[in-house]
């Protein structure tokens, strides 16, 4: 019934938006490849020129909606003022929702407008409401990336109420897998789009409309309510539009999106791999052949201090480990089996589960460890008294005032960091909690500070070099980034905006992890900066986006099955990473069955996407060390020439019979190389067309493999260049292209 609600919204702005208007328009980036103009009487969008081109069909602008009720309006012009920067404010309110909205519109040095959005509530009540903002465009052939294949996204031709798939994985907030939503129709490319520094629930679909028309949509959820100091009964967002060549497709909608968002992929950590507890010297100089770049230990411990000087003696970076999203704490087995709140633990993956456990009974628990100053189980940089008041100061409670411990174990043996006799047997786990640094102290961001301190404090006493980096383990669902968080506590302190959820059946305001833990990340990241630190993570879908701004180094999840991993899985990354280093953490290539062809074949796919296989938990095993030196070393050689020449999200290249193509490379004068997949189950014959046009002034002579030395047939032609060579079913070949 909530989405019949959300049509009938669109179709009502529709209707409201197509009236004309008589107001004198006031424009904004005239002469420049992107143009809009406000009307002055009714505060909407009235023009959207897109290189010379008026795309619109109808004025566009906001919509509102109350979530709680499915209650719709379009809001109203208070005011519209033209600001010194040139930039355009547009104060509307809605008399039905007792909301207001400002807009403030400004074009970027990208070519980008920005629109910087407030919503307040001025009924002063909670709130769940849902904004919208909507473009209907002029008749064409228009069409969306909806598939990722070949040299671009491919644009499937828009239907009446034909729309892009999204994912639903934060229970009812549909999300788009990117942080954009792009429309082409072969002339222009348009795209909606948010910083992944600024995170949001947004989404963006299209739809098609009658005799080739279309419509873009953004909408973001929101929730206001009185208690959060920083932006009291109201929130703030920002989107862009963007634009592109229209033969771009959404390749060209992330081309702009990186023009203008250059600070979500600024970072200072090497290419490589990442690799756990590699310790000997044969074996970190294996590491080194095998593209590894990262050694991860548990620092903070206080222990293998000594591994860092033969680490970064090695060539590799030390890190430290971390996992801020909860606070590891040993709970007696009996204690947890009679304060389970639900009858079933939630599994989550293997060997652990969800228990929502009741809060007061554990806080009586806590009491135990009040005052009490020794160390404490997992940290011993702080006491047992610190970390029972980070609990009480920082754990997430559910809608039930629930807290959530993550159980690994359901028999609760063998707690893996407890270094106290006593409490040896006691059940193994995390409290989640919400990481953010502007809690009451002391908060988990306070002690994420101590565990990085005690570490470096330990290696300066000693004479021996600090630590290159950071490691923030699971940005991933089974640590709670999937879970809202009703301690209206901490929502007093939140300097990101809260969403909704719905409970029992009605939309109430809620604050998220997957949203909150941006806050950690941002102090953090400027943390790092200050000290000299990278930051890596491990991460995995649909949370990328709302991490991937911040960090330096992208872990793209851990695998252990024999399967392959998806080509489309590893193109995402790459797309939300642009140049930032990639590396999985592949537990199979260390594993003692693994076999040679094995290894190739994972390295082989990863290498399509200049990703770094990383691996862990065999660095001690000759026989295993010894089969990924027969194949790594060749990968990681190229991957670093991939990444020393620099992706380019344009290719300005086809290839035939299903094949995929990435460019490496940001000229013909400085060097191409281009990345060939055959995703087919049988050897095919590939060709790669290189337009003449799309080249100017390159002389192409020939083209080498590098991978395998596969023979490549070379045809220059008046209209541009044909590569064709043969690869085998799930192979991934590079060329590179010669010249006179």
């Amino acid at each position: 019934m909530k989405y019949s609600i959300w049509y009938i919204c669109i179709c009502m702005m529709c209707a409201c938006l197509a009236e004309p208007s008589d107001g004198e328009q006031w424009w904004l980036g005239k002469g420049t490849e992107q143009t809009i103009a406000v009307d002055s009487a009714s505060g909407r969008l009235v023009h959207w020129v897109v290189r010379g081109e008026d795309i619109l069909s109808a004025a566009c602008g906001f919509s509102l909606m109350d979530a709680t009720n499915g209650e719709t309006d379009i809001p109203s012009l208070i005011r519209i003022t033209r600001k010194p920067d040139q930039s355009i404010e547009v104060e509307s309110w809605s008399r039905r929702l007792e909301l207001n909205v400002t807009a403030i519109y400004s074009l970027q040095e990208s070519g980008a407008i920005l629109i910087d959005c407030n919503v307040t509530d001025l009924a002063k009540r909670d709130r769940a409401i849902t904004v919208s903002f909507m473009a209907d465009l002029r008749p064409s052939s228009w069409g969306y990336g909806n598939t990722w294949m070949g040299n671009r996204l491919q644009v499937e031709r828009l239907g009446p109420g034909l729309g892009p798939n999204q994912i639903d994985p934060f229970s009812g907030h549909k999300q788009s897998q990117i942080p954009l939503g792009s429309l082409d129709d072969g002339r222009v490319n348009i795209a909606f789009a948010n910083s992944m520094r600024k995170t949001r629930f947004f989404s963006y679909f299209a739809e098609g409309l009658d005799d080739g028309a279309a419509r873009l949509v953004m909408k973001v959820d929101l929730g206001l309510v009185g208690e959060t100091a920083n932006f009291p009964h109201q929130a703030d967002f920002q989107f862009a539009l963007l634009c592109n060549d229209g033969d771009t497709g959404v390749r060209g909608a992330f081309q702009s999106y990186y023009r203008t968002f250059p600070d979500c992929f600024a970072y200072r950590s090497p290419q490589g791999g990442w690799a756990l507890w590699v310790g000997g010297d044969e074996a970190l100089t294996a590491a080194l052949e095998c593209g590894m770049a990262y050694d991860q230990w548990e620092f903070d411990l206080g222990k293998s201090m000594e591994s860092v000087t033969k680490i970064q003696k090695a060539g590799l970076k030390a890190m430290a480990y971390s996992e801020p999203w909860g606070v590891w704490h040993p709970i007696r087995p009996e204690w947890l089996k009679e304060n389970w709140k639900t009858a079933a633990p939630k599994p989550v993956c293997a060997n652990s589960f969800y228990c929502p456990i009741d809060t007061e009974a554990f806080k009586r628990e806590l009491a135990n460890d009040l005052e009490d100053g020794t160390p404490s189980d997992r940290f011993p940089c702080v006491t047992r008294d610190f970390v029972a008041k980070v609990l009480l100061n920082t754990a997430i409670t559910g809608n039930h005032d629930e807290w959530i411990f993550h159980a690994y174990s359901r028999d609760g043996h063998s707690f893996p960091w407890t270094p106290n006799a006593d409490r040896k047997a006691w059940a193994s786990g995390i409290i989640m909690v919400n990481s953010s640094p502007y809690l009451p102290h002391p908060n988990r961001y306070d002690l994420q500070l101590a565990q990085l301190e005690y570490s470096a404090n330990i290696l300066m006493t000693n004479g021996m070099p600090k630590l290159d980096g950071v490691y923030l383990d699971s940005l991933v669902f089974y640590l709670a980034w999937d879970y809202y968080n009703f301690n209206r506590e901490h929502w007093k302190n939140a300097t990101v905006p809260l969403t909704f959820a719905v409970v029992d059946g009605k939309a109430v305001p809620a604050m998220h992890n997957a949203l909150a833990n941006a806050e950690f990340l941002a102090e953090f990241r400027r943390y790092c900066d200050r000290h000299g630190y990278f930051n890596v993570v491990n991460t995995w879908f649909p949370v990328t986006q709302y991490n991937i701004g911040f960090i330096d180094t992208l872990g793209a999840g851990e695998h252990s099955g024999s399967g392959l991993q998806k080509a489309a899985d590893f193109r995402t990354f790459r797309f939300l990473a642009k140049d930032k280093p990639i590396s999985t953490c592949d537990y199979r290539l260390l594993e003692p069955n693994v076999t040679v062809e094995e290894i190739d074949a994972r390295c082989n796919l990863a290498l399509m996407y200049a990703i770094m296989p990383g691996t862990s938990n065999g660095w001690d095993r000759k026989t295993s060390v010894d089969k990924i030196r027969q194949v790594m070393p060749k990968y990681a050689t190229l991957q670093r020439t991939l990444m020393a020449a620099g992706w380019e999200v344009l290719t300005h290249a086809t290839v035939d019979n299903g094949g995929l193509i990435e460019r490496w490379g940001h000229s013909a004068q400085d060097g191409l190389y281009f990345t060939v997949r055959n995703e087919g189950d049988k050897e095919a014959r590939l060709t790669v067309t290189l337009p003449a046009d799309k080249y100017p002034n390159a002389v192409f002579s020939g083209a080498e493999e590098l991978l395998d030395g596969t023979p490549v047939a070379f045809e220059a032609q008046k209209d541009g260049w044909l590569l064709s060579l043969d690869i085998p079913a799930k192979r991934t070949q590079v060329l590179r292209l010669q010249q006179h």
